[in-house]
Order: structure tokens, then C-alpha cells, then sequence
């Protein structure tokens, strides 16, 4: 049958990794006695009725949101978001063929299918389903009879608020794959209008901890008035133990416009002090289904509000074509959100348009303000007194870990952040969070970071450190200094809160300390926890007087600076920023503040120029100026500015790339495919793809500079490349040198000559590469490379020869040579033994034992004479011979 053309045999979730694999709903519909009709009336009578099911079944999918992802035979496969859906356009195909079955006249022209439905894992892929998800449904779908609908358990468990009924159906399969699977079958009443049952619902969810103090408040009025405000306009409220909102709209037309009022409320209520923070409440608009007796099935699980951005409206595009003119709303790619079966796009909303953003949260902090922003960080979610930074020891990797995060990512991990709030972290170590949270708690400790010079664990790092450089200093870990005594008693009661005994440690008449620059530092923290500024200044600039080294005073001067900042008094505290200029003209925060100052004195576009001119100069400042809510309020200006270095940074990254691979791969003539002397090269290309992939400004950036290491090492290389190739063939012109002056009386013997011209021929050859190298061509090098991975294999295997046919060579001469001098000696001794010994003997009248004698002069005579033989032999022939 055509539908077996869906069964997958076998399939592997090995083969997909990361993300592609998919919870997804299939649906198949088969077109039964297909088979049988194509007999009876033809090929072309059978395709017309295959066509009409097409055009029907299509029309039906579509309408809900499905997606046709192949058509075969008499089958279609298509997929959903959500079962819903695919259970409603399953059974709107079932009664729009029922109705057009009832105006054919003759039963042979009736349509019947039959549809089976599971949820489960699968990817899609061109003109294909692959996985699980598919081979289920496949099988599904056989079970089922003409004009019935089939349903998986999982499928099943997601639709139980529909007005459908269900038998269960016992399966008698042998294969594995319905081991503990329950199907169902569906059923329906024919009567009942599916469309009469939908609406367009709206959900609201405030976020409390996004919003000002009296926000809480407002949203309860609000939601309690929910029905009276829009009595004309909501036909079902529903409020949730979360104080969010579902409503059913009366009129689909008006669900934006409501939507769109309540943003412009927000704004209005919360004026100007929102800072470029969006609206604290995120908007759902979606087709409810099946409203019965007035309860709305809505349920917020579905949702995951860390998937939504706050201050936009996200609707489905089942709902968009509910309101019947999907082309008059807009909608921001950048912010699909896919998310539990459906896929939520947002609405560019007209009548209450938010600022362009980048960096969605910077304005956050600001927006949250109880009273003056906390001295040491900004934030008007606590006052200093409470700071979380006071307990962050060493923060100091969190925003170098922050700068390879991609925007999107950032975003994420500072809403999740000011989501769950500072107590969340305050006392949890990453150690002990999940890793998702471990992640946000970088958001945590970077937000600290940025002002980590005004706040206390600062102070600790440099308490008695002698260093005279402020960078220097700057990078003392906090606690790297010993302390002890009521000084650093007061300190430790500062950070921990107990001002009343820090307070008595310090006492207002200790005079031992009155010379010491940390005990006037302490007194002034002491007042700025209490919010009383005059008096930490006058002892800030009493302490200015006490201090010894530049960094002290730099850094007292940034504490002067601080307190005039958070005043307004933005005069007095230009003046501290230019006192600490004149003392260190390197001082890369006392600039960076500088450019903050003339955003608060309204140099809004001069200050914007000059602080993307910093960043590019400074890029770890990057982060910061995403992050800084001193700068919240000028974010209209600065995030479109930043977004456009970041274009400019990724666009050159990826220009750059294609030149540093073109450069790589010129290498392999060099080296060939398998060298592994560019390995080096690879490692840093293999670090450029992973920094391409962080999608980060400083990412980006260090894939550039990545890229131009690469491009200024691989001449480097070359260069050694070649100097390595010249001198191996110095070496092989050197060793043909050797063997020809080792093997000099090799040249009388035919092998040995012949072994000798191809060690010339070699050495020639060897030669006339070396001015080949000043051409620059590649090809030469290569060839080169070529004749030293043949040459050297063969010199060895020659000179071996050469030395064996040598040794051979010599061995017979040695023979020769001992022949001669052996049968010499010897016809000497048998001369001796024979004539002149008896003539010694008749002379001298030597009588007795004479045979004796003349046996003995013999014996002695041959051995010595072979022992001289052997001797002058050997030292003719091989004194001075190599061992070779």
C-alpha cells in the first residue's frame, strides 16, 4: 500500500544531534480502496480522485497551521506544532469528505480515508519527516478503518478539552514497536460546528520583579477591574494565582488594539523613570478552542515567560487568522519564539511602538528605583546598605566569560537574572546551582563588575598594598592583602551590614588611626550606608590628605567622584574625574566616566561618538556599556550605535575568513594534505570557527585578530618550509659528497662505478634546485619536496650497496693478498728447514735428535709465516678503511 512508503526501517536517533531532533505531531492521511478503483476505472480515474482528497485534505491542514511535507500515491504526510491542531484538521478533512461524499451520485466516487495522528520525536527535513514520529504514525494509520481517525497515547494525553469522545483500541501486533502503546479511536458529533467553538484569547502576565515598587499594586487594581473595563469587549476573565489574566474577546478585531491600550497605560503610569526598560508585562494572543459554560481552558504552564521578552505582544498565526487581515500586522522576525507546540511571532505594535533594543534589560536596575540609586552599583533595587557586591569576593571572570555570549544569549541570562532576583544568588555559590543557573549567575556577578572600583571588596584588594601603578592594582584579587586590628574588624562589620558595631570600632575620637588613610575611608563608607553623603565626602577629602601612593588617591578621588555623581552635582564631580585624569593620563575608567558625565550634561550625540570610539579602542568596555544603567537612560542613542559595530565587527570576521582559508590552503603544496607541520595553523583556524559560533562582539573581534596572526605566521612558515627544504638538500649534496670520498677505489669495479654515477647523478640533480627557490614558485618546493622523499630512501640503500660490495671487494683482495704472502713465508721456511738447516748443522758439527730439530723449525716456521701473513694482509688492505 502507498502508505508503507512513510514506514522508516530502521531508524537511528545516533544520527542527529543537538538540536534537530524535534517533538513534532505527524498526521497521515490514505485514501482506502485506492487500489482497487485504480483496476477497475484506470490510472487517470484513480489520480482525479487522489487530487480531489488533495485539494480537500490540504485546505483542512493549512486551515490549522500544518504543514504538507510530501505527497504519496494516495497519501499525505503532514506535520504540527500542536495535537490540537492536527486532531481539529483531521477531523474537518473527515467531515468536509463526508460532505462531499453525500453529493456524489454513484458510490464509486465517494472518497473515504482514514488518519492516524502521533506526538513524538522526529526531523524535518526537505520534503521529508525522519524519526520515530513518523514510523508510528505510519503504522497507526494502517490499524485504522475508512473514515476514522487513529491517535497515539502521547497524542491522546494533549487533547482531552475537545468535544470528541474516544475508544480505546487493543492492538494484537507482535512487532515491538507497540509494546505498552495505547491507541485510540476518535469520535465526534457530526452536528456539532468546530469553528462556532473557537475565540481569540488574550493572556497577560505581569512581571513584579521587573517593575517598579508600586507596580504590584496597580496590575491587582487592574486585573480585579478586568471585566468592568472591558465589559464590552471580553466575553470570559479569568485571573490566576500569579495575578496574570486570560480573557476571551468579544470581538477578534479588537484583541491588538486591547492589547496594545494596555502597554500605553503601563508606560503612562510609570512615566519617564522606566529609562529605556521595556514594559514589565509580556502578551499572549492565541485561539482558544472549546469555550464551555464560560471556563476558559487556557493554561499558563504552556508558556515559559523566559522565552518571551517583556513589553511585546506575541500572538500565533492561528490567532492572526482569526482576526481576518493577516496582512495588516507587522512582525519581528528576531522574536519568533517556538515554544510548547506553537510557534509565537511579535507583533510590532503601532499605538505603543517600543524603542529599538539591542540589549533588552540595561534600563532595568534604574527603572526598579526605591530612592537614589546604590552607591555602589546603580541599582535601584536595594540600597547600598544591601548590595550583594559587598559579598562577591571575586567577580572578576564573570564579564570576561559575559563577552562571548551573543546578545540573544545575554539577553536571556539578565532577564532570567532580574527574574529571579539578587537573593537568588546572593547566598548560592555557582557550585551549587543547576548549570542553567550557574550560567545566570554570570549575569549576577557581571552586573557587580561594572563598578567594581567604587565598591568595598576593591578596598580590600588594595587595603595595604605598596604596588604604584593603578592598572597594577586594579588587578590585586580581593582578600590578596592581610589585614587585622579594629580597622579591618570595621570593614569586615561594613560588609556584612552591622554599621552599629563598625561604628563602635571606629569610635569618632580614635587618634591612633587619625593619619591612616582606610580609617577615613571606613568612616566615609560608614555614612554612605547610611545615605549621609555630606559627611562621607568631608571624610573622603580628609582621607585624600593621608594617602601615599597614586592608586590611593586615584582611588579615593573615584569615591569623591562617586558621591558627587549620584547628587546631580555633576560639575564637582567633573573636576575629581579631571584631578584623576592629571594623575594618571592611562587611567582607562577615569575616560570612560568622563564620556558618562557628558551624557548627563545633555552632549548626548558629541558623547555617543566618543564613547564608540572608546569601545573600539577599549573593546572589553563593550559589555559594560550594555550593562552600565548610569547609561539606561541614553540607550535610544547608544544601542543603535553598538549594534552597528557589532555589524561592522561579525561583516569583517566573515570577510576575513575566506582569505585566511584561501592562505591555508596554499600550505598544502608545501607540506601536502597529511604533514603535520602547519598544525599550528589548524589549531588557530579550528579556534576562529569556535569564536564564529559564540556569535559575540569580542568573539568577532578575536576571530579578526586570529585571522591576522594566521596571515602574518603562514609567511613565517614558508619561510622555515623553505629554508628546511634547502637545507635537506644541502645535506643530500653533502652526503653524496662523503660517500664518493669513502668509496674512492670503488670506481674499478663495474658495480661500484655504476652505484657511484647515480650517487653523481643524485648530487646534480640536488643542485639544480637551489636557484630554483628565488623564483617564488610553488611548484618548484613541491618537487623538491617530491625528490627528497625519493632521494633519501635511495642514498641510503646506495651507500648500503656501496659498503657491502665494498667489504666483498676487499675480502677478496685480502684473500689474494694472504695467498701471496702465505706461499712466500712459507717457501722461506721450507728453504730454512730443508737446505740451510743441515748445512748449520754439518758446519757447526751439531750431532743428535737432528730430525727433531729440523721438525720442530718447520712447524714453528709455517705458523709463524701464516700468522705473518695474515697480519701483513690485513694491514695492506684495511688500515684507514671506513667501518662502512
Amino acid at each position: 500500500m502507498p502508505i508503507d512508503d512513510f514506514l522508516i526501517k530502521p531508524f537511528s536517533t545516533d544520527n542527529y544531534k543537538g538540536n534537530s531532533i524535534l517533538r513534532i505531531v505527524v498526521l497521515i492521511t490514505d485514501v482506502t480502496g485506492l487500489t482497487g478503483y485504480s483496476t477497475t476505472y484506470g490510472n487517470e480515474e484513480s489520480h482525479e480522485m487522489f487530487l480531489c482528497h488533495e485539494r480537500i485534505a490540504s485546505k483542512s491542514i493549512l486551515q490549522y497551521d500544518g504543514t504538507i511535507i510530501k505527497t504519496v500515491g494516495g497519501s499525505i504526510l503532514a506535520c504540527f506544532l500542536d495535537p490540537k491542531d492536527a486532531l481539529m484538521a483531521g477531523i474537518h478533512i473527515q467531515k468536509a469528505l463526508f460532505e462531499h461524499n453525500r453529493q456524489r451520485r454513484e458510490t464509486s466516487d465517494e472518497i473515504h480515508v482514514r488518519i492516524g495522528i502521533h506526538f513524538g520525536d522526529g526531523v524535518i527535513e526537505k520534503n521529508a519527516i525522519v524519526g520515530n514520529a513518523l514510523d508510528l504514525a505510519a503504522r497507526i494509520t494502517l490499524m485504522a478503518h475508512e473514515d476514522e481517525i487513529y491517535i497515539s497515547q502521547t497524542a491522546y494525553d494533549l487533547v482531552q478539552n475537545l468535544p470528541v469522545y474516544f475508544e480505546r483500541i487493543v492492538t494484537h501486533q507482535e512487532s515491538s514497536v507497540f509494546r505498552g502503546l495505547h491507541i485510540y479511536k476518535v469520535g465526534w458529533d457530526g452536528n456539532t460546528d468546530l469553528e462556532s467553538q473557537t475565540g481569540v484569547l488574550i493572556y497577560f502576565k505581569p512581571l513584579f520583579t521587573l517593575g517598579p515598587d508600586h507596580f504590584q499594586n496597580l496590575w491587582t487594581v487592574l486585573s480585579r477591574k478586568a471585566g468592568q473595563l472591558y465589559k464590552n469587549e471580553f466575553r470570559n476573565v479569568r485571573t490566576y494565582y500569579d495575578l496574570s489574566v486570560a480573557a476571551v474577546v468579544q470581538y477578534t478585531s479588537s484583541a491588538i488594539e486591547i492589547s496594545e491600550n494596555q502597554l500605553s497605560m503601563l508606560e503612562e503610569s510609570f512615566g519617564e523613570s522606566r529609562a529605556f526598560a521595556p514594559v514589565p508585562l509580556q502578551i499572549f494572543i492565541d485561539q482558544e478552542l472549546f469555550i464551555q459554560e464560560s471556563a476558559i481552558s487556557f493554561d499558563p504552564a504552556d508558556i515559559d515567560p523566559l522565552d518571551f521578552f517583556p513589553g511585546n505582544i506575541y500572538i500565533t498565526s492561528r490567532a492572526i487568522r482569526l482576526l481576518n487581515d493577516e496582512n495588516a500586522y507587522e512582525t519581528d522576525p528576531s522574536l519568533t519564539v517556538l515554544s510548547r507546540q506553537k510557534e509565537w511571532r511579535a507583533l510590532i505594535s503601532k499605538k505603543a511602538p517600543q524603542p529599538e533594543k539591542y540589549f533588552y534589560f540595561q534600563g532595568i536596575p534604574a527603572a526598579c528605583l526605591k530612592g537614589p540609586p546604590c552607591f555602589y552599583c546603580s541599582s535601584g533595587r536595594h540600597v547600598a546598605l544591601n548590595c550583594p557586591s559587598k559579598r562577591i569576593e571575586d567577580p572578576a571572570h564573570a564579564l570576561k566569560a559575559l563577552m562571548y555570549f551573543s546578545c540573544h544569549d545575554l539577553n536571556q541570562l539578565f532577564f532570567d537574572y532580574y527574574l529571579k532576583g539578587d537573593s537568588y544568588f546572593f547566598n548560592e555559590g555557582a557550585s551549587g546551582l543547576p548549570d542553567a543557573d550557574a550560567r545566570t549567575r554570570l549575569a549576577f556577578e557581571g552586573f557587580y563588575q561594572v563598578k567594581h572600583i567604587f565598591q568595598l571588596p576593591f578596598l580590600k584588594g588594595i587595603w595595604d598594598s605598596p604596588l604604584k601603578e593603578w592598572e597594577e592594582v586594579k588587578a590585586i584579587k580581593p582578600g590578596g592583602q592581610k589585614g587585622g586590628g579594629p580597622l579591618w574588624l570595621a570593614y569586615d562589620c561594613l560588609r556584612i551590614g552591622n554599621l552599629e558595631k563598625a561604628e563602635s570600632l571606629l569610635g569618632s575620637d580614635r587618634t591612633d588611626f587619625a593619619e591612616d588613610y582606610r580609617y577615613h575611608v571606613a568612616r566615609a563608607i560608614l555614612h554612605i550606608e547610611r545615605n549621609e553623603f555630606d559627611n562621607a565626602s568631608f571624610f573622603l577629602n580628609s582621607a585624600l590628605e593621608k594617602v601615599s601612593t597614586k592608586p590611593q588617591r586615584i582611588f579615593i578621588l573615584f569615591l569623591l567622584f562617586r558621591l558627587a555623581f549620584i547628587q546631580e552635582e555633576l560639575d564637582a564631580a567633573g573636576k575629581y574625574l579631571g584631578t584623576i585624569i592629571s594623575t594618571d593620563g592611562n587611567c582607562r575608567e577615569a575616560a570612560y566616566y568622563n564620556i558618562v558625565l557628558k551624557f548627563r550634561t545633555g552632549s548626548g550625540k558629541k558623547a555617543a561618538n566618543y564613547l564608540m570610539k572608546f569601545v573600539n579602542d577599549f573593546p572589553e568596555y563593550y559589555l559594560t556599556v550594555l550593562i552600565d544603567p548610569d547609561l539606561a537612560p541614553f540607550g535610544a542613542e547608544i544601542q543603535p550605535e553598538l549594534s552597528k559595530l557589532f555589524e561592522r565587527t561579525r561583516a569583517r570576521a566573515h570577510q576575513v575568513i575566506p582569505d585566511v582559508e584561501r592562505e591555508v590552503r596554499a600550505l598544502e603544496p608545501l607540506f601536502g594534505s597529511q604533514s603535520q607541520e602547519p598544525a599550528e595553523v589548524h589549531v588557530i583556524l579550528k579556534k576562529i570557527y569556535n569564536l564564529l559560533k559564540t556569535h559575540s562582539y569580542l568573539g568577532y573581534l578575536d576571530a579578526v585578530d586570529y585571522a591576522d596572526r594566521i596571515i602574518q605566521k603562514i609567511p613565517v612558515i614558508v619561510r622555515r618550509r623553505k629554508n628546511w627544504v634547502h637545507d635537506r638538500i644541502e645535506e643530500i649534496c653533502g652526503r653524496c659528497n662523503t660517500i664518493s670520498q669513502r668509496f674512492p677505489g670503488m670506481n674499478q669495479n663495474r658495480k661500484g662505478r655504476r652505484l657511484l654515477s647515480r650517487i653523481s647523478e643524485i648530487k646534480t640533480r640536488a643542485e639544480l634546485f637551489v636557484p630554483l627557490f628565488n623564483t617564488g614558485d610553488i611548484k618548484n618546493y613541491h618537487e623538491a619536496v617530491s625528490f627528497l622523499e625519493e632521494c633519501y630512501p635511495e642514498i641510503s640503500a646506495i651507500r648500503s650497496e656501496l659498503a657491502r660490495t665494498n667489504r666483498n671487494r676487499l675480502f677478496f683482495v685480502f684473500l689474494i693478498s694472504l695467498l701471496k704472502s702465505t706461499a712466500l713465508l712459507q717457501t722461506m721456511n721450507l728453504i730454512a728447514g730443508f737446505l740451510l738447516f743441515p748445512l748449520i748443522e754439518d758446519l757447526f758439527s751439531f750431532s743428535g735428535f737432528t730430525e727433531i730439530r729440523q721438525r720442530s723449525v718447520l712447524i714453528v716456521g709455517a705458523t709463524a709465516g701464516a700468522i705473518a701473513g695474515v697480519a701483513y694482509s690485513a694491514f695492506k688492505v684495511y688500515p684507514g678503511v671506513s667501518k662502512d
